[in-house]
Parts: structure tokens; sequence; C-alpha cells
């Protein structure tokens, strides 16, 4: 009976031992594979790029790999996708599987680019509030140059109390880090300019927000942000140039908190 036992002792230890081995190597693999693919990327070989990534993406999931190696799997996908092929919603999906996988995770300066560092900061906004769709009420709203506001507010954030667009600002943010806005824009707008005023701007900056997955986003600059507050209002255009939907006004912008 002892004899038995130690023999299946030992198998145990073998085949834990197996298992292990193997997801070692699956991870090594996974790990090469992202590396051969950023070469290809920067190369601007974009189909073997986002091929090896895909079989990092196999590799991972047959061999149960996850945390860090995965992630930078799901966001080396986005940055080709966003980089390489100019898709900044699917981009944006593989930003969003990267934060879940790791939290942590940030972008490779070699291979960031501003459009590709707004649509990661909309994925970690989206992250952080759980992925929720963006709410709030909606009245009849007015149509003039600088707008009439939208939606409900969240958290410390107040203003934009009505409007026709829903929008929900992050509830406050800290100094010198860049500001996430997102807005799901009914219709197909041709342009939708966010209007955003810092501490020390005697008046608001006009800046084209970034069309990604199902609305528009936009990153207000961290070079931008102080405290106390940080003001802003969205306006979409049609293709004949007048509004068609607003969050926000000049007059009763979208105020959030900046804190230290």
């Amino acid at each position: 009976m002892a004899t038995w036992s130690a023999v299946i002792c030992a198998a145990s230890i073998v085949m834990a031992s197996a298992n292990g081995a193997s997801a070692q190597g699956a991870m090594q693999q996974v790990l090469d594979l992202n590396r051969q693919a950023m070469d290809q990327y920067m190369n601007l070989e974009l189909e073997q790029a986002q091929s090896l990534l895909e079989r990092a993406l196999s590799v991972a999931q047959r061999g149960n790999v996850s945390g860090a190696p995965l992630a930078r799997t799901y966001l080396n996908l986005g940055v080709v996708a966003i980089g390489g092929f100019a898709d900044n919603g699917r981009g944006l999906n593989y930003f969003v599987q990267a934060l879940e996988a790791d939290g942590g995770i940030q972008l490779d300066p070699l291979t960031s680019t501003p459009e590709i560092q707004t649509v990661f900061q909309l994925a970690r906004s989206r992250v952080g509030s759980g992925g929720g769709t963006t709410g709030g009420g909606t009245t009849g709203g007015g149509t003039t140059d600088s707008g009439t506001g939208g939606g409900t507010t969240g958290g410390g954030a107040t203003g934009g109390s009505s409007g026709n667009v829903p929008h929900m600002p992050v509830p406050e943010q800290l100094a010198q880090t860049a500001v996430p806005v997102y807005v799901e824009v009914p219709g197909s707008p041709a342009h939708v300019y966010l209007f955003y005023q810092a501490h020390g701007m005697r008046e608001f900056r006009r800046v084209e927000m970034v069309a990604v997955a199902g609305g528009y986003g936009y990153e207000i600059p961290c070079s931008d942000v102080f405290q106390p507050s940080i003001e802003y209002y969205i306006v979409a255009f049609g293709n004949d140039g007048s509004p068609v939907g607003f969050a926000g006004t000049q007059t009763d912008p979208y105020s959030v908190p900046i804190v230290g």
C-alpha cells in the first residue's frame, strides 16, 4: 500500500512539473511572438504583425496564459488596429480586453501616438467605470453657436444640465493628468467638436473629437489640466455645417474638479 502511494505521489509530481513547464513554454512563446510582431509593425509589415499577434493570442488561450503577457498581446493588437489599419473601434475593444487582463498595463512609448493614447485613455475610462454606456436625460434644446448642453453628470462633475446628447463626464481628475472625454452622438455627424477651457485660458479652445467604437472621444492633454477645475462642452455638426447635437453650453459647461 505504501509502495503504491509513493508511486502515485511521484507520478503526480511529474505531471505537475510537466504542466508547469508547458505553461512556462507557452508564456515564453507568447512573449516571443509579441516581440516579432512589433518588429514587423515598426517595419510597416502590418499584415504580418497582425498575424503574429493573433498566433500569440491563440497560444495564450490554449496554454492558459493570463496576466501581463495576455494583456500585452491585446494591447499590441490594439496598437496595430489603430496605428496600422486606422480601426479605432477594434483598437478600443482590444485595449479594454488588455486592461481587463492587467489593469496596470501601459503603452509602449516607441509605438504610441496621440491618437493611440486617446483611445487607450477612453478604454481605461470604460474599464474604470465598469464598462457601462453613457447615460443622461434629454430635452428639446435650442440651436445656437455655443450649443445647449446634454445629459446627466456623474460624481463630482457638475454642469451640462440640458441638451439632446447624453454625456457622462469623469467625476474628477488629478492635476497634470489627461482628462478623457467620450460621447455617443445619434446619427452620422460630419464633425464633433469639444470646446474646453482650462485654468488660465481666456476662452474655450476648440478641438475635433476622434471617431471610436460607437461614439467620439478626445483626451484633454495633461499640460492643460490644473486645479481647481476644467470646463467643456460638445457640439456635433451636420454635413451642411449646422449644429445637430449638443452636450453642455458655453454658459453652462461640464465642470470636472481637478485635485492635487
